[in-house]
């Protein structure tokens, strides 16, 4: 059986040998801008890209902020964390953005994150309303609202107060978040999306939600007006949404077509109160 790089490596020569062997001869920089969340895999699927072509992708990820003057200057491709974001960088960058190429890929949950071992033993999310428990949350990037949408997926505003009560750490982006998290007295949860963990495997582990609170966030893509200009730059577009991009996005914790939840429906507290 072929490894997986084998086959990344095939399907991108292919990309490369279809009507395109001229352009291989050509040196050519991809400037590519986005948040942190999909950076990992982003720049994997630069990477793989880059070596099998005479491409040079630069992936250029944090807060929009640090990021922001160049990319009016040269971006080629901007990848978002979640569709609010995504509907951000069109106001941002209306002048480059071509929107018909904006396309949702891949998706991510939600997840509860707690430190290896689970020291406080969270089982389920009702366990996050415990008066002796301490949340962070990031406030930003593609996590933006996310405590609140399932919280409020209970339509039970007691939750929703008792969760608030409860987060100590209101972080702007995920790099500030893991600082917090391996810091000095860290929060006992993180409630994230699974490619924190994807990116970071060694710092957490990873608790799934009842399927009657999962919440999904997904990574978009999109061309520049630039970027539709350079034909290396449309084809790493093509890649990255491509069965061997969605391999690589799989990797780090992103669903290619859909998620899973818990198996079940509902969760502790329901059961308390048929009981």
């Amino acid at each position: 059986m072929a490894s997986s790089s084998s086959v990344l490596s095939l399907m991108v020569a292919a990309m490369l040998a279809s009507g395109q062997a001229g352009i291989a001869q050509n040196a050519v920089t991809i400037h590519v801008y986005g948040p942190n969340g999909p950076a990992p895999a982003m720049t994997e699927c630069a990477n793989t890209f880059s070596a099998l072509s005479s491409a040079n992708v630069v992936v250029t990820s944090g807060p929009t902020s640090q990021w922001m003057q160049a990319a009016l200057d040269d971006a080629d491709l901007f990848y978002s964390g979640s569709e609010n974001m995504m509907t951000d960088f069109t106001s941002m960058f209306s002048e480059q953005i071509d929107q018909a190429t904006i396309d949702p890929i891949y998706v991510r949950t939600a997840i509860i994150m707690v430190h290896p071992g689970d020291p406080k033993h969270i089982k389920d999310f009702d366990d996050l309303l415990r008066p002796d428990v301490t949340v962070m949350i990031v406030q930003g990037s593609g996590q933006t609202g996310l405590w609140e949408d399932i919280a409020g997926r209970t339509g039970d505003v007691a939750v929703i107060r008792a969760l608030r009560r409860n987060i100590v750490a209101f972080e702007p982006d995920t790099t500030t978040a893991h600082g917090v998290w391996n810091g000095l007295n860290p929060p006992d949860v993180w409630i994230a999306l699974a490619s924190e963990l994807g990116a970071h495997p060694d710092e957490s582990e990873a608790i799934k939600l009842e399927r009657n609170l999962l919440i999904i966030r997904d990574a978009g893509i999109t061309l520049t007006k630039a970027g539709e200009s350079k034909q290396l730059a449309t084809m790493f577009y093509d890649f990255v949404r491509s069965p061997a991009g969605a391999a690589i996005f799989k990797r780090w914790g992103w669903c290619p077509l859909h998620c899973t939840a818990r198996d079940d429906d509902s969760n502790r507290r329901n059961n308390q109160k048929e009981n």
